[in-house]
This record gives structure tokens, C-alpha cells and sequence, in this order.
């Protein structure tokens, strides 16, 4: 499937980070780069294109691994001691495999093996590219969302009040990126810093809520679903809220596997042509109410009730319900394996 226009969509005001030795290959992927994306800068070394990134603001670096004066790991590690989170695609020759494992540790988003294959860049950057975008909407709803409160606050216009401070405080936050990242995170210590009334309960308590109204649009969606009224429809505005459940969810400590599930799941779902689907399979797309139960449940039993008790439970639960669902309608195959009994 080609992805280019979507991933257009998605690109087309990002700024992209190009680092690659040589000279003819370079050239060739910044031809193809500025036609995705709105800002394509280039270097030739890790050094160089350090102290580009310095100066700049980047949503995503390529770089290749082997290079004069600095090689891709250490840009990498470099690049993630000042932003975290930063999004990079490694290049890699078939040779150069040994290095993989120290690059994954360090958070690397995406692998493109070399020589490099169209489809193959263009996968990868839509999948990337589109995670960037998400996570920039979820940002841009996050900070209306203080300003609103701030400006409803009776105190908002006296100066150096404790809501001013912050307020102030949670904007510069926020316009930072979020580049502090704790590796070390989890949904429970996660929610027992919610219990404990610290900075996080505001920024959670937006989550909440947008996870509230994606709940009653994914049970609005099942309702005209089980009608049979125009299911297709419907599956393409499933498909959307399942990528604004991945979007809020991936942004919240601890959540990151429930999220990638949800992400994986929509990705899938995408590609299903309903009028493919013969009788038994097209019954079988009702089957996602049981995926939008699941979602449900665990967001109010982590994130509404903040409890802990039985999370593996429901995220063991929502995966089950997904494979089910997909292997039903014949995306997915059955896998064969060892039974439980319980």
C-alpha cells in the first residue's frame, strides 16, 4: 500500500535531520525527503550534524552508522543526553548488525537496512512521522487546556498569584518537548504519584478526560455498527479513535505497551476491506465491541479508580480480544501453541 500522501499529511510541517557520508546517497534521500517534509537539513558527519541539531529544533534525525569524525551511535547517544525522546531512524549495513543492540538500548526508533528500499523508507517514516504528528495534536490540546483554565481562574489577572506561577510553570514545561524522560517509569508508581497530589494529577485529569469522550465515540460507533448502518463507515472512524487512544495513552508513563497495542491494532484494522469479508467474517467485525470493553475497563480501573490491582489482567485481556478479532476476520493467522488450563 502506498503511504505517501498520508504520510505527507502527517510530514509536511516536520523538520528532519539528514546525516549521511555519502555524498551520492545523501543527495539522493534529501531529493526525496523535501518532497515529504516541510524542513530537510543534511551533514555529512556526526560532527557536523551535532552541532546542526545544537542550533535547531528537529522532530527526526536520519543518520547512518559508520562516519568520519563521529559515528551514528555516538550522534545518537549525544542527541539523546539533550532530547530523550527525540525520534532518530538508523541506517545500517548488513555488516554493521553487532551495533543494533547497543542502538536499541538507546531508544532508536527505526532500522532501515542498506542498500535501502523505497517502500521500505517510506513505511518507516509514515509510522514515525505519524507518532510525531499524534503526539504534537495531544501537545497543542494539553496547552489550550491550561490556558482555559488559567483565563477561568477569578485570580488570573493579579500578579505573581500562585496560579500565575503555575501556569507559567506547566507552559515552559510543556513548550520544552517533555526532553526529561524517567526509563525507570511504571504505571504504579505512575499512579502513586497521583494519589500523592503532586503536578502530574493536572496533566492526567486532561487525559482523563479525553480518554472519557474517546470511550462514549467508540460506543457510538458499536451502536450504529450493530444496526447495520453504514459499517464502513464506522471502521474508518473506529480506526481514527483507536490512533487518538495511542496518541494520549503513549504520552502517560507507564502505558507505553497498552498504547503500542491499541497502535498495532489500528494499523491492521486500516488495511481491512470490508467488502472482502465473506458472511461468518463481516459478523465477526462486531467482535469489537469486545475490544472497545476492554479499552474501557482498563482506563477506568488504572486511570479514573487509580488502582493497580489486576492492570497485567486487562492488558493480557485487550490483546487477547484484539488477536481473537483480527484472526476472525482473517488478518491475522491462528497460532498453533500450548493450551492453558486454568
Amino acid at each position: 500500500m502506498d503511504n505517501t500522501k498520508e504520510l505527507i499529511k502527517y510530514a509536511k510541517h516536520q523538520k528532519i535531520l539528514l546525516v549521511e557520508d555519502d555524498k551520492v546517497l545523501n543527495d539522493n534521500l534529501y531529493n526525496t525527503l523535501t518532497n515529504l517534509y516541510g524542513i530537510v537539513e543534511k551533514a555529512y558527519d556526526g560532527e557536523e550534524a551535532l552541532e546542526i541539531f545544537k542550533q535547531n529544533r528537529f522532530d527526526l534525525i536520519i543518520t547512518d552508522i559508520k562516519m568520519p569524525k563521529m559515528d551514528g551511535i555516538t550522534l545518537t547517544k549525544e542527541i539523546k543526553k539533550i532530547h530523550y525522546d527525540k525520534a532518530i531512524i538508523i541506517m545500517s549495513a548488513h555488516n554493521e548488525n553487532s551495533f543494533l543492540i547497543d542502538l536499541i538500548n538507546e531508544g532508536v526508533d527505526g532500522f532501515l537496512l542498506k542498500p535501502l528500499i523505497y517502500t521500505n523508507l517510506l513505511n518507516t517514516l509514515h509510522k514515525i512521522s505519524k507518532n510525531i504528528f499524534y503526539k504534537k495534536e495531544y501537545e497543542k490540546i494539553r496547552i489550550k487546556k491550561l490556558i482555559a483554565i488559567f483565563l477561568e481562574s477569578k485570580d488570573a489577572r493579579k500578579p505573581n498569584n500562585t496560579e500565575t506561577f503555575e501556569f507559567t510553570k506547566q507552559i515552559k514545561e510543556s513548550t520544552q518537548n517533555q526532553d526529561k524522560h524517567d526509563k525507570n517509569s511504571s504505571a504504579i508508581n505512575y499512579l502513586k504519584n497521583l494519589s500523592q497530589g503532586n503536578d502530574l494529577f493536572l496533566e492526567i485529569q486532561y487525559a482523563i478526560d479525553d480518554l472519557t469522550d474517546l470511550n462514549d465515540d467508540f460506543e457510538n460507533e458499536i451502536e450504529t455498527m450493530n444496526l447495520g448502518n453504514n459499517v464502513e463507515v464506522c471502521l474508518i472512524n473506529i480506526v481514527d479513535i483507536l490512533n487518538k487512544y495511542y496518541t494520549t495513552l503513549s504520552n502517560i508513563n507507564g502505558f507505553a505497551e497498552v498504547a503500542q497495542t491499541i497502535n498495532n491494532f489500528a494499523t491492521e484494522l486500516k488495511e481491512l476491506n470490508y467488502q472482502d469479508l465473506n458472511d461468518q467474517q463481516k459478523e465477526s467485525v462486531l467482535m469489537l465491541e469486545f475490544v472497545k470493553n476492554d479499552i474501557k475497563t482498563f482506563i477506568d480501573k488504572t486511570l479514573v479508580n487509580k488502582s493497580v490491582d489486576g492492570i497485567d489482567y486487562f492488558k493480557d485481556s485487550l490483546s487477547n480480544s484484539v488477536n481473537d478479532l483480527l484472526v476472525q476476520i482473517g488478518i491475522r493467522e491462528e497460532k498453533v501453541g500450548d493450551i492453558d488450563f486454568f
